[in-house]
């Protein structure tokens, strides 16, 4: 067998040591602390929901048409209340144009 030193008894703890407790805040001042983190995370989310945003789209129906057929198109997310100007092939002679309203949308009958 071994030898295992073993401590001291007079060093040996026989009693829990003191935990002294936080002292205990007034609720009004609890809740003022945590006032603003709960104003951050929608402050923070805002920004995030505001770029996810998509661009301007066009939407053309029909899809496919034959010559001298009536095609509508539809556009959204555009800057409001501005001109929007169609080509064709890159080539804008003879083309309506279109003024957005005021939620960026338009709609054009060619």
């Amino acid at each position: 067998m071994r030898n295992v030193r073993v401590a001291d008894r007079r060093d040996w703890v026989f009693g829990r040591p003191r935990t002294s407790q936080p002292p205990r805040g007034n609720r009004l001042t609890n809740w003022l602390a945590t006032l603003p983190v709960l104003l951050l995370i929608p402050a923070l989310a805002v920004p995030i929901v505001a770029t996810s945003a998509s661009g301007p789209q066009l939407t053309v129906e029909p899809e496919y048409a034959a010559p001298g057929a009536t095609i509508v198109v539809e556009g959204t997310n555009f800057p409001r209340n501005t001109n929007v100007v169609i080509t064709f092939d890159s080539v804008a002679d003879g083309m309506p144009t279109a003024m957005t309203r005021g939620n960026g949308r338009f709609q054009l009958t060619l």
